[in-house]
């Protein structure tokens, strides 16, 4: 999937790898339809990508952020799952201990973060791993009676951090 997903959020029309797909591909599907050719704003956009469905969408959507940037990711909110994925050689008991024991104790920074590995010493790319956050993912919801209200939004800590967070998007359900 990662070759798809390559070509989905890609401007060109070059097929990456084995499992890549350009509008051709996208045209030749019932519904027809075309890339994206821009940055996923939502994760549940990957369903339309070739290999992808709702199904691999829902089992993989509380590992994932559709965000308008790189960013690190927070060693501090991280599911196990995530930190072991970055984390050559981490077995998933140690990256379960290590999620229960920063309950207790955060992560103050990524040099913590190393030295309360299993293995201290492994070699990760500290440009991946940050130990605060700069994007929300905001969910509301409002009840009265039988009617239910949802609101969702994205928000972007402001590069300032004197002035309110930006709204990426938001929606109403």
């Amino acid at each position: 999937m990662l070759d798809a997903i390559t070509d989905w959020v890609d401007a060109d029309s070059q097929t990456s790898g084995t499992g890549g797909a350009e509008d051709a591909w996208y045209l030749a599907q019932t519904p027809p339809g075309l890339a994206a050719n821009a940055p996923v704003r939502r994760v549940a956009e990957l369903a339309a990508v070739r290999g992808a469905d709702a199904a691999i969408v829902s089992r993989i959507r509380s590992y994932l952020s559709a965000l308008d940037a790189p960013t690190a990711v927070n060693v501090n909110t991280a599911p196990a799952e995530v930190i072991r994925a970055l984390v050559p050689g981490m077995d998933s008991d140690a990256a379960a201990k290590l999620v229960a024991d920063r309950q207790q104790t955060p992560f103050g920074s990524i040099a913590d973060f190393k030295s309360r590995l299993p293995h201290p010493e492994v070699v990760i790319d500290e440009t991946a791993l940050d130990v605060k956050s700069d994007w929300f993912e905001i969910s509301i919801e409002a009840r009265q009676g039988d009617t239910i209200a949802r609101a969702r939004a994205l928000l972007r800590r402001s590069a300032s951090g004197s002035a309110w967070p930006v709204v990426v998007w938001q929606t109403v359900e």
